[in-house]
């Protein structure tokens, strides 16, 4: 079985109604933000409208002031001009004003938009989670789980072996410790495949010693203290299976090596 083959298919129905819902939602923030931006923008123009006629309402006073000194203009027509420029002016500061709450609304969608596509990730991710897939390269050794039955977080489905990398668990004599050391070579031999060896590395030492296991025969090897090592395999062909019998061989060093 190759990484990635699907092992099983949760009900994904609810995850895509709900997947279905938030891209909704998506769509009308991106809408949101769109309106927004474009309401911006035109706000942006209308002032820019707004400094034009103030500009000209301003060169309008100055030349009414400027006729009423010389007589050429009577004071109420001086007084509407003056009046025109003071309303061009108030329009600019209201526009200015509305400007800055557009410019608000823009960041308010803007986050929204950000949300409610974080969500959507959130959502296929989550969807994803409904597809079991083989993490490793390997073989399916138990199914833990029926079709139909209900499995909360942290429940196993599977049980998969790399039966290509194996490791062996094995025991050695207290009084052979001193003759070992990590990463020292093994042989590694089977009862059920005569004549094949497979070589291994010493891959770990127990700090702590222990009583030999009861699936040793013999009492007086059971009162003795062992310690645990773990023998790495490569087994390319898978004749070594899980749970089966084998004999670890590690060549005896001088002590202290």
């Amino acid at each position: 079985m190759l990484a990635g083959t699907v092992l099983a298919q949760i009900d994904d129905r609810v995850y895509r109604r709900q997947l279905a819902i938030d891209q909704s939602a998506e769509r009308v923030a991106a809408r949101q933000l769109e309106v927004s931006r474009g309401n911006l923008s035109a706000q942006e123009a209308t002032i820019g409208a707004d400094r034009a006629d103030l500009a000209q309402k301003r060169d309008d006073l100055r030349r009414a002031q400027g006729q009423l000194i010389a007589g050429a203009m009577s004071q109420q027509a001086a007084e509407l001009a003056g009046a025109a420029t003071t309303e061009s002016a108030a329009v600019l500061s209201r526009d200015r004003a509305l400007k800055r709450v557009a410019a608000d609304n823009v960041r308010l969608a803007a986050a929204n938009d950000d949300a409610t596509r974080q969500k959507v990730a959130l959502d296929r991710l989550t969807l994803g989670y409904t597809t079991l897939r083989a993490p490793v390269a390997g073989v399916l050794a138990v199914r833990q789980a029926e079709i139909g039955e209900l499995a909360g977080p942290g429940v196993a489905i599977y049980t998969l072996d790399d039966l290509d990398h194996v490791w062996i668990r094995a025991y050695l004599n207290e009084k052979d410790l001193g003759h070992v050391h990590l990463g020292e070579a093994a042989e590694v031999r089977a009862d059920g495949v005569a004549g094949h060896v497979w070589r291994g590395r010493l891959a770990f030492v127990s700090p702590q010693a222990e009583f030999t296991p009861k699936t040793v025969e013999t009492r007086a090897e059971r009162v003795t203290l062992v310690y645990r090592l773990r023998i790495d395999v490569d087994n390319p062909a898978h004749d070594l299976l899980p749970g089966m019998p084998v004999e670890a061989t590690l060549a005896r060093l001088p002590a202290g090596r």
